[in-house]
């Protein structure tokens, strides 16, 4: 194998080898579950100060209806909600996976919400996806997009 092929053939290797996600059941994975808990926990109680400390200055998402915001607008809508927005008592994440890809971590999900709006009771659901980066050895979530799962 001549020099050219060699280095050719090991850069494809390599670049095949860093695609590989990791383990979903890895502690790092782990540590992705958990930080998408404590950001669930956070969005229940308004705590718009730790949903902060977990996003990048350039963050960015998709909402349910389509909507592009920053995270200055994720930050007061965490603060505040919205007026038609019903009043959710129970938050719950489930079926969650996480892949790795180096620095650069792919969650997905799907959240439920239940309470009440105008003296009914209301449930909704959601599939999300975060997008999160390891910087300075902490993961931040950098952009995310949610999707209404409608009730048939």
């Amino acid at each position: 194998m001549t020099m050219r092929r060699l280095a050719v053939f090991l850069l494809i290797a390599s670049s095949a080898a860093l695609a590989q996600p990791v383990n979903s059941n890895s502690a790092e994975a782990n540590q992705l579950i958990q930080l998408e808990e404590r950001w669930n926990r956070a969005s229940q109680r308004k705590d718009a100060n730790t949903i902060a400390g977990m996003i990048t200055s350039d963050y960015f998402y998709t909402g349910t209806e389509g909507e592009v915001g920053n995270g200055a607008l994720l930050l007061k809508h965490a603060r505040e909600g919205e007026a038609d927005e019903p009043r959710y008592q129970s938050y719950k994440i489930d079926d969650v996976r996480v892949r790795i890809y180096g620095n650069t971590a792919v969650v997905t999900g799907r959240w439920t919400g239940s309470g009440t709006t105008q003296n009914k009771n209301a449930i909704a659901q959601e599939r999300w996806t975060d997008v999160w980066i390891r910087h300075d050895d902490s993961w931040k979530c950098v952009c995310s997009q949610s999707t209404k799962i409608e009730r048939r």
